[in-house]
């Protein structure tokens, strides 16, 4: 049996797998997602993408994420059907008439949630490190049994896995004191729980909601400082966790974005450094005639900067533009491979762009083939971690319904 105590330490022990990933993670979320960069504190309605210089990882990811969902998960079309195993001879044809009628139930329900909507977030987050999608159960007079909702990486902390798929995790949540009882009608509020409501029922308290599988079951387990307030035995896994790829002996998984990191750091500041470059050859460096001592240590070389030194030379005037050095051409040279690197890894044109000469329907086709062999242990991982989760998750769901 589970006591808040032991929970504790399971928690404790799940944070470090991801304190593991801090840092990396912080640095490439800054670079890639800087918005949704949620391991630092951030400012409400900040401007957080002023370093960034260079676009290409940013809208790879976007343009990736929507790829990898119209392969996996098509918006609005049936992307699986059920259909009998080998187990069964005698009377199929009735038995996959039935399932078909199974299949069209499964996806009127299915295409009535907001699946199409959460789950791009969190396909941006696996090509990081590890995307979450949770499903929660809705009330029973809800016409859309169930509801999905993108969780951020930053607030799970996954518990080591077993048989290589993450099953137990923990999610941080600040939640209104007196919305828990509207979430959970069956919580237990603690007496200094029932004092902070009492006192100021919108007031946000920090909560742990914990699913733990036992015996192909899974608990969910809301906890608040030491104490349970709730929880409940359930048939599928609502959190979710998924990964494009994992190296051995890791937690989170390590998607593209982190292997292309350091180009992504290098390209952005060679894109920084040539926007700088530009900059001075457009508008110049002046050094004017001064009276005063020069320090170098004070000087500025930007845009528009006016040096004071002791003479021009050259008939000494007041006011001299420094000769333009340098190639600005150069770092879009080098900064053009990069990006091809960089939209190569993500998929981004693997047709080329509509610009490009017509390529015939060979090529197109050995392109796509390339394409797929390219992707294909990824899209075994997330069809095993997600695709098939999230059916057999809405499935138990609509049959506790009567479905």
């Amino acid at each position: 049996m589970i006591t808040p105590k032991l929970m504790r330490k399971r928690v404790d022990r799940a944070q470090k797998n991801l304190d593991d990933f801090r840092s990396m993670l912080d640095v490439a979320y800054d670079y890639t997602m800087p918005e949704n960069n949620q391991f630092y504190t951030r400012e409400a309605g900040k401007e957080e993408n002023l370093h960034v210089y260079d676009h290409t990882a940013p809208n790879g990811v976007v343009v990736a994420a929507n790829r990898m969902q119209g392969g996996l998960f098509p918006p609005k079309q049936k992307f699986i059907k059920f259909a009998s195993g080998t187990d069964y001879d005698e009377g199929q044809k009735e038995l996959d008439d039935a399932l078909i009628k199974a299949t069209d139930e499964f996806f009127s329900y299915f295409h009535a949630s907001n699946f199409d909507t959460e789950i791009n977030p969190a396909l941006q987050e696996s090509l990081i490190s590890t995307g979450y999608i949770q499903i929660d159960e809705q009330p029973i007079w809800e016409d859309v049994p169930f509801r999905f909702s993108a969780v951020s990486t930053a607030n799970v902390l996954p518990e080591k896995p077993t048989n290589g798929t993450i099953e137990n995790c923990h999610r941080r949540l600040k939640v209104a004191a007196g919305a828990i009882k509207e979430t959970w009608p069956e919580a237990k509020i603690p007496t200094e729980l029932q004092k902070v409501i009492d006192r100021d029922e919108f007031e946000e308290v920090d909560i742990i909601v914990s699913q733990i599988k036992e015996r192909n079951k899974y608990w969910l387990y809301v906890m608040w400082e030491k104490e349970f307030l709730f929880k409940e035995e359930r048939d599928y896994k609502f959190i979710i966790p998924f990964r494009e790829s994992v190296s051995p002996n890791e937690v989170l998984g390590r998607g593209p974005i982190i292997r292309l990191l350091p180009l992504i750091r290098r390209v952005n500041k060679v894109m920084e450094m040539g926007l700088q470059a530009a900059a001075i050859n457009i508008f110049g460096v002046f050094t004017a005639r001064s009276d005063g001592d020069f320090n170098p240590f004070t000087a500025r070389i930007e845009p528009q900067a006016v040096i004071p030194v002791d003479s021009n030379d050259n008939q000494n005037p007041t006011l001299r533009q420094l000769d333009k050095v340098g190639d600005a051409g150069l770092a879009d040279f080098i900064v053009g491979d990069m990006q091809a690197i960089i939209e190569k890894v993500l998929f981004i044109n693997p047709l080329g762009d509509v610009t490009d000469p017509v390529k015939s329907a060979t090529e197109q086709m050995i392109r796509q083939q390339e394409q797929l062999r390219s992707q294909g242990v990824a899209i075994g991982r997330l069809n095993t971690e997600l695709s098939d989760v999230v059916v057999r998750s809405v499935v138990a769901i609509l049959r506790s319904r009567g479905k």
